[in-house]
C-alpha cells in the first residue's frame, strides 16, 4: 500500500483546488449548519475516521458528550464502495449492503436532513484496486447522484475530501468540499 500522495495525483488535486475549472473548495464553517443531525460516511482508517470525525465536530460546533443524532458509518473505503462498478468492492452487490445502511438510518432517523460523504487520498483500499485520485472523482460523483435518488426528498447529499499531502504541501492535510458539478464538467474535459 502506498503511504504517500504521487506526483501526478498531487498535480491532479492542485488542479481541481486551483485550476481554471477547480471544483474543490477550502472547508469551513459556512458549509456547515451548527449541530444539525447527519449522516456521515468515511474510511474505516483509523488515522483518517478520527481526523474526518474531529474536523466534522469542530466545524458543527458538536460536543463530544452531547446526543447530536448523528450516525457516523466507516468500512474500508468508505464512499467509494457505494458505487457499484468501484473496483474496490470484490463481492458483487455488496454497494447495496453499504447503501442499504445509509438509506435506513436516513428513513429511522426523521431528523436526518443531510448525508455527508467523506472520501480520503491516499486511500490504502483505492490503491489495492488500481484506483487513481480521477477515479475516486469518478465513483464519488456516481455515489452522490445515486444517493440523491433512493434518499428521502428531504435529505441532501454532499461530499467532501481530505488528503494528506505529506510534505508536497505546508501543513500536509487538507479538507474540502466537492463541488460535484463542477467535478463532472472537470472530469468530462480530462477524458
Amino acid at each position: 500500500m502506498a503511504n504517500s500522495i504521487s506526483s501526478e495525483d498531487h498535480a491532479l488535486i492542485r488542479d481541481a483546488r486551483y485550476g481554471e475549472h477547480a471544483f474543490l473548495k477550502d472547508l469551513d464553517r459556512s458549509f456547515f449548519s451548527p449541530r444539525t443531525p447527519v449522516i456521515l460516511n468515511c474510511c474505516s482508517d483509523w488515522r483518517r475516521r478520527f481526523e474526518i470525525l474531529r474536523k466534522h465536530a469542530e466545524v458543527r460546533r458538536i460536543e463530544s458528550n452531547e446526543d447530536s443524532l448523528c450516525h457516523a458509518f466507516h468500512w474500508h473505503g468508505g464512499p467509494l464502495r457505494l458505487d457499484p462498478r468501484s473496483p474496490t468492492n470484490r463481492i458483487p452487490r455488496s454497494h447495496e449492503v453499504f447503501t442499504a445502511e445509509i438509506v435506513d438510518a436516513a428513513v429511522e432517523v426523521t431528523t436526518i436532513e443531510e448525508v455527508d460523504l467523506y472520501f480520503h487520498w491516499p486511500c490504502g483500499k483505492a490503491f489495492l484496486h488500481g484506483m487513481d485520485v480521477r477515479q475516486a472523482f469518478t465513483s464519488i460523483v456516481i455515489v452522490k447522484k445515486r444517493l440523491e435518488h433512493i434518499l428521502p426528498q428531504r435529505c441532501r447529499v454532499r461530499v467532501f475530501f481530505h488528503v494528506d499531502f505529506g510534505d508536497l504541501e505546508p501543513g500536509g492535510m487538507r479538507s474540502y468540499f466537492v463541488k460535484t458539478s463542477g467535478a463532472k464538467a472537470w472530469l468530462h474535459r480530462r477524458r
